[in-house]
């Protein structure tokens, strides 16, 4: 759930300034107002990765054959880097299914979406609590499942494409359709993106 707050926030930031925009009358595209607000934005997100960029090399050093900005293309996509509260409650069933950890692992998929968290506390021998209290656990253990599916599936190569089988594998998202297509894009999207070099993206 945390993934839509930001976003959510972000879009009524946005509508807020645009309707101040239209009542004032100002330009404030011509002052540079909406680039200052987007380098804003993109500075917190840096500040939120440097403070988990250890883990991310840690994790690079102990599974040398994922391809570097992969983890991170999953942590952007999911969090942007944040880690969610823990504190926070579960909302009703009706709700979509808040994440844990940096990157953004579901445990409650509430008969729709897939329980990620469970399925990398499986197969990292890793537990729960430990997935969601703990963002470096939480960052080592997806890579240490990912980098087994690497062997299971013969996957390895930079060659981002190539590793479909294994976003869809480790995703929440039902396997097929509109919403996977999207998670897919996302990745790709960020690791094409140049500004992501920022993020660890060769």
């Amino acid at each position: 759930m945390e993934r839509y707050k930001r976003l959510h926030l972000i879009l009524v930031l946005l509508l807020v300034l645009t309707t101040w925009r239209t009542s004032c009358q100002q330009d404030f595209t011509k002052e540079g107002f909406y680039d200052d607000l987007r380098k804003r934005i993109q500075l917190r997100i840096l500040h939120d990765y440097e403070l988990l960029e250890p883990y991310f090399n840690e994790a690079y050093r102990n599974f040398p054959s994922i391809p570097r900005g992969i983890l991170e293309s999953i942590s952007y996509t999911y969090t942007r880097f944040v880690v969610p509260d823990t504190d926070t409650l579960e909302l009703d069933d009706n709700a979509i299914p808040r994440t844990y950890g940096p990157m953004g692992l579901t445990l409650h998929g509430k008969n729709y979406f897939r329980e990620n968290l469970r399925y990398v506390a499986q197969h990292s021998n890793c537990t729960i609590e430990s997935l969601v209290k703990d963002a470096r656990i939480s960052i080592l253990a997806y890579a240490a499942v990912f980098a087994d599916l690497q062997k299971e599936y013969v996957i390895f190569g930079e060659k981002v494409e190539k590793y479909v089988p294994i976003f869809v594998a480790m995703s929440e998202l039902p396997k097929e359709g509109v919403a996977m297509n999207l998670h897919l894009y996302a990745i790709y999207h960020f690791l094409a993106d140049t500004t992501s070099v920022s993020f660890g993206v060769p």
